[in-house]
């Protein structure tokens, strides 16, 4: 029973392909041979292999130092100069806003500035006032007079005043 379907399948074999049939009547051991002794040596080949590969291999340098040449590059010679002309165009354009603050208040008149300083007074403190007198060299403080202000704003002042004031002010005042 055993032989008998290993026949029918070589014949089949031999049928479809001679060539596969023939093989196994071929030497097994052909294509499968070494040189005798050829492990023996394989350690020392393979390792001597891998030091004259390791030898062969360039070691790392350092890297190359760069020289000025480098900063002549075009596209850093044109990023100077775009910002060189965004500088220099910026400083051409530029408005001073202080100088035309100083001409606008060159063109106030005294009386015009008076009549600010009465209406706006409760906004000043004393430190202001007497910078704009040292600023003016002005002494004469009539404007501020007790006539020309609102009774009632000189009121509402000095009650406000007096409600600022605590008892260690009061102290030294006396």
């Amino acid at each position: 029973m055993g032989k008998a379907p290993k026949d029918e399948i070589r014949k089949e074999l031999e049928q479809w392909s001679p060539f596969l049939s023939k093989l196994k009547q071929a030497d097994r051991d052909a294509g499968f041979t070494v040189p005798k002794h050829y492990f023996h040596n394989l350690q020392v080949d393979v390792l001597q292999q891998v030091r004259e590969e390791a030898a062969a291999q360039p070691r790392p340098t350092s890297a190359p130092k760069r020289s000025w040449y480098g900063l002549l590059q075009p596209r850093l010679g044109l990023a100077v100069g775009v910002v060189l002309i965004l500088l220099a165009a910026w400083f051409v354009f530029r408005q001073d806003p202080g100088a035309d603050l100083v001409a606008d208040l060159q063109t106030l008149t005294d009386e015009e500035v008076h009549a600010y300083i009465r209406e706006n007074l409760d906004e000043f403190d004393e430190a202001m006032l007497a910078e704009y007198a040292l600023v003016t060299n002005r002494s004469d403080w009539s404007f501020l007079s007790d006539e020309a202000l609102d009774p009632e704003a000189v009121d509402e002042l000095y009650e406000e005043l007096i409600d600022e004031l605590d008892l260690s002010t009061l102290e030294e005042l006396l």
